[in-house]
């Protein structure tokens, strides 16, 4: 009765020892339920000493059954897990040594990319303290549990609710963690997005959201809505320019192809909307689906132009009516300085060159100003033809060499032998060159040169000014081409100017349909290329790129 009592005992202690090893965490972790099977089989020569076989085969099978649907049970629930979340494992020192398939789906990399590599693979650089923190907390014993922003393999941002719980070894030492990770970048892109369109519903201006392959519509903002009379509904599953009778979807891709190819961030030019001028901004951004969209910010200028209009009729008067008594007050000052009333004393003298000279600068400004309103005006002429580069450059440089001697500066031309032509205006184009050889003559050292070159491409004819003078402090070189405007220094300020010469350049040379850029490095000097079209053609105002209706 004893004997049988004590096996009974020993029965419930090894069916307990068995249920002990089945939970054990470590067996579970590694997915090794053999583990688990050690205590009871250990046992067995006990059990069978005193029970007989029979009841340890009974024994057996019972929990056979029992192991066999905790196992289908765990295989259902990994299965789940492995569906729903992005699992990890990595070891003490951040070493990723498991991903599960869905981690690969997630970041882009396969299995064998990550394995053995540092987790911080999938943060952003930015977030790389991030990182250590992390991996700082888990060392410690504390798990992490939060919203974290990685990396997927092609740079773009995945968004993750997150937890990782770090696992220890029985002697107290961190041996790895497990991440289990779920993507809600949707959710997140979602409300980023719905924060925007709100943002966006509040401006004034008209704000158009496009697909860049389609040109369907993806948004219009309140004002652009309200303009056309249309409700959120409306611009659905229509295309730009759909209610227009023979739009040319093809010529509108043509003329966006400097942002489609990256030459470009933007374009900005004008045209009307419903009979109002408008500004058109147009850039091309990426959006979270990967698809390019275009935005169009459409601004009424009606009021500016307006504005403009009345500023530069003001300029011109006064312009025309101060150039005639000046040019008789220089004339006045220039005969008494020329001795035609008799002798002047030294300090009149002195007084008299003094209003001469400024008089001479108060013309030379009321000119600048009249040439500038005549190009915008269209009332400047000019006559297209062709012209030997060389003779262009040969007659400039002899133009100013007088003047660069001043500055004890001398001017040299090159590529003046390929026997290159250029189209343009051969008075507008002289007028350029002498702008900026001047310029760059006067903001030289002595002894410096200043070099204009011709060079020729296929599609265009350049030419180049450049000098080794003190340069353009960056802060001004965004504005310098603009009214008014010059470099903000003592020296430049003290050799005067109008501030309205490389205003009048960049109109000559927009009016030859090409362009021009600065190169500046302040102490080192600046140059400036023009780029002038190999045919020209009459300019046109910028064509309208339809946005709507």
């Amino acid at each position: 009765m004893a004997v049988a009592t004590n096996a009974k005992r020993r029965l419930k202690r090894a069916g307990l020892a068995f249920s002990a090893g089945l939970v054990a965490p470590t067996a579970v972790a590694a997915g090794d339920l053999s583990v688990a099977l050690i205590p009871p089989i250990a046992a067995a020569p006990l059990l069978v000493g005193s029970i007989g076989a029979l009841t340890v085969a009974a024994f057996f099978l019972v929990k056979a059954r029992q192991i066999r649907k905790l196992t289908e049970d765990m295989q259902h629930q990994i299965m789940a897990l492995n569906e729903h979340s992005i699992v990890s494992v990595t070891d003490d020192r951040a070493r990723i040594t498991f991903v599960n398939q869905k981690f690969c789906d997630s970041f882009g990399y396969s299995e064998d990319e990550v394995l053995g590599q540092e987790a911080s693979l999938i943060y952003p650089e930015e977030k790389f303290e991030k990182f250590v923190n992390v991996r700082d907390m888990l060392a410690e014993g504390k798990s992490w549990s939060g919203e974290m922003r990685l990396k997927h393999k092609n740079g773009a941002p995945i968004w993750t609710r997150t937890t990782i719980y770090p696992l220890f070894s029985k002697k107290g030492k961190h041996v790895s963690s497990i991440s289990v990770r779920t993507d809600i970048t949707d959710s997140k892109t979602s409300q980023a997005a719905q924060n925007i369109r709100e943002s966006l519903h509040m401006l004034r201006d008209q704000v158009f959201v496009f697909d860049a392959a389609t040109l369907q519509y993806v948004y219009l903002n309140r004002a652009a809505l309200r303009n056309f009379g249309w409700t959120e509904s409306d611009y659905i599953g229509k295309r730009v320019g759909s209610q227009r009778a023979n739009y040319d979807h093809s010529d509108f891709m043509r003329r966006a192809q400097p942002l489609l190819q990256g030459k470009t961030e933007q374009l900005i030019y004008e045209l009307d909307i419903k009979d109002v001028p408008h500004e058109i901004t147009l850039q091309l951004i990426p959006s979270h689906t990967g698809r390019a969209q275009f935005v169009a910010i459409a601004r009424d200028i009606s009021e500016r132009q307006a504005l403009e209009k009345t500023k530069d009729e003001f300029i011109a008067t006064v312009s025309h009516e101060l150039r005639s008594p000046l040019t008789s007050i220089k004339g006045g000052l220039g005969l008494v300085l020329s001795g035609a009333t008799g002798d002047i004393p030294d300090k009149a003298r002195n007084l008299l060159d003094i209003a001469h000279r400024n008089a001479d600068r108060l013309v030379l400004i009321i000119n600048d100003m009249l040439d500038l309103e005549k190009i915008a005006a269209g009332q400047m002429p000019f006559t297209m033809q062709r012209v030997d580069g060389a003779e262009l450059l040969r007659d400039a440089v002899a133009a100013n060499t007088a003047y660069a001697e001043k500055y004890k500066v001398r001017i040299t031309a090159k590529g003046l032998e390929d026997g290159t032509q250029i189209e343009c205006d051969p008075d507008r184009m002289f007028q350029v060159l002498t702008n900026l050889l001047s310029n760059a003559a006067k903001f030289s050292t002595p002894g410096d040169e200043v070099v204009v070159e011709l060079q020729e491409t296929d599609d265009a004819t350049i030419l180049r000014v450049t000098d080794t003078g003190a340069g353009i402090p960056e802060e001004a070189q965004a504005s310098i081409f603009e009214r008014f405007t010059q470099a903000d220094s003592s020296d430049r300020r003290a050799k005067g100017g109008t501030g309205l010469g490389l205003s009048i350049v960049k109109a000559i040379v927009e009016r030859h349909s090409g362009t021009i850029d600065m190169r500046s490095r302040e102490g080192e000097g600046t140059s400036f290329i023009i780029n002038l079209p190999r045919k020209q053609v009459e300019t046109y105002p910028a064509p309208a790129l339809h946005i709507a209706g």
